[in-house]
């Protein structure tokens, strides 16, 4: 448990491993984090963290249900994070990651609502995030991409992850960043591209069965890479 003395001076570091409690019966008012008093929104866990996490890791428990919110990681570097539990039914409408060291995702469902970002998930500014579990992003047919990565960030997964309904492309990585998946399907929204790779960025898999409008796409140093290492040519699908 954290004491809750520190949780209000955003400065300090973790001294031990540490788990936030967040529940749809929760609350951000009177809830403290714990099993027992959980918060309501899994951004309020998220901020009652330090930026420095000192080498150890840190957990939100988030129980099933969905959250109409999406969540913003900032700045957290010096441990790792674990957003979710495996095993739970969990829905968010929207995960940024932006300038963090180790991030595992274990959420479920990531989908389209009122509150999304464009990017369904993001990950930007050197930031590492590992998706360790089975996820589905959908888009519900919106103007939004799926599976995002920017300015030298990593996203990778050995877990299926499929897009649906994109208008913007499924995968994206641009600018230096790296997506490195094990198997990715799914089916986009009509003019849209499934796997566009621009800026020296990158996207590899072993397996894909996404369709697109558009197909695959790169441009200005980009790479679609197939697990042999073989590049993929422009509007082609595996």
């Amino acid at each position: 448990k954290i004491n809750k003395a520190l949780l209000d001076q955003k400065a300090y570091t973790l001294t031990s491993d540490v788990t936030l409690y967040v529940s749809t019966s929760g609350s951000d008012t009177t809830g403290q984090g714990t099993s027992a008093l959980p918060y309501r929104t899994v951004q309020k866990a998220i901020n009652e963290l330090p930026k420095c996490l000192g080498g150890f890791e840190a957990t939100i428990d988030v129980a099933a249900g969905t959250y109409e919110e999406a969540v913003v990681l900032k700045g957290l570097y010096g441990g790792k994070l674990k957003l979710g539990s495996p095993g739970k039914s969990v829905t968010l409408r929207g995960i940024t990651v932006t300038n963090c060291d180790n991030v595992q995702v274990y959420i479920p469902l990531v989908k389209r609502g009122s509150s999304s970002p464009a990017d369904l998930i993001r990950a930007e500014y050197g930031s590492v995030v590992t998706i360790e579990s089975a996820v589905i992003i959908h888009g519900e047919s919106g103007p939004v991409s799926g599976l995002v990565a920017a300015n030298g960030s990593l996203i990778s997964s050995g877990a299926t992850i499929e897009v649906r309904g994109c208008q913007s492309p499924a995968v994206h990585a641009s600018s230096g960043a790296r997506i490195a998946i094990g198997t990715i399907s799914g089916t986009s929204a009509n003019t849209s591209y499934a796997i566009r790779a621009t800026m020296g960025g990158v996207v590899s898999f072993s397996s894909q069965t996404l369709t697109a409008s558009l197909g695959n796409s790169t441009a200005t140093g980009g790479r679609i890479l197939t697990s042999s290492g073989t590049s993929l040519a422009d509007a082609s699908v595996v």
